[in-house]
């Protein structure tokens, strides 16, 4: 999971051009492995890939078919949801309380106009964007709380191709423009 931050339309990338790492805030510090080696990142719990697989792992301990379970993998977790899976839900909802905490210390830190989510999760659309919002406003500062407002990425699925192109674009551009 990446993540930008925007000051004044500008990308702020930070001393090592590593700023917007979001996917490894860290939601639990005694939590699930990610895939950098540290504990509790927020990639291991709501990224589309941890979240698909943590569904997977509730179906395994609910004993559901292998047949059923092939068909979870085919069928997606956005179609799963919409057909009411409780577990499927609940996998979304372990995905969401983990960015809320993140996206919370974010608002508190940042004071951010706006919080744009991206990504095939993402595209679930309200049942994922509402709950976030107000998740956001519970556990973060009033007043930045009042005023963020959280917004599905227009992009979708494709969010992280734009920005990296977006960020690649900029990195050749001031490439060209040190070369001078």
């Amino acid at each position: 999971m990446g993540g930008a931050i925007l000051l004044d339309g500008i990308p702020l990338r930070g001393i090592d051009g590593t700023a917007g790492q979001v996917g490894h805030t860290v939601v639990d510090p005694a939590g699930r492995r990610c895939d950098c080696g540290n504990l509790g990142c927020l990639n291991a719990y709501a990224s589309g890939t941890a979240i698909t697989a943590r569904y997977l792992e509730l179906r395994a301990d609910h004993t559901a078919p292998m047949s059923t379970k092939i068909a979870a993998e085919r069928v997606g977790l956005p179609q799963a949801i919409s057909q009411g899976d409780p577990l499927a839900r609940r996998a979304l909802d372990e995905a969401i309380n983990a960015l809320i905490v993140a996206l919370s210390g974010i608002v508190n830190v940042l004071n951010p106009e706006i919080v744009v989510l991206g990504g095939g999760v993402a595209g679930i659309g309200k049942a994922f964007i509402q709950p976030i919002q107000i998740g956001i406003s519970d556990l973060s500062f009033p007043a930045p709380a009042q005023r963020v407002r959280v917004h599905q990425a227009a992009h979708g699925p494709m969010t992280g191709a734009v920005g990296a192109g977006v960020t690649a674009a900029e990195l050749a551009t001031r490439a060209d423009s040190d070369a001078l």
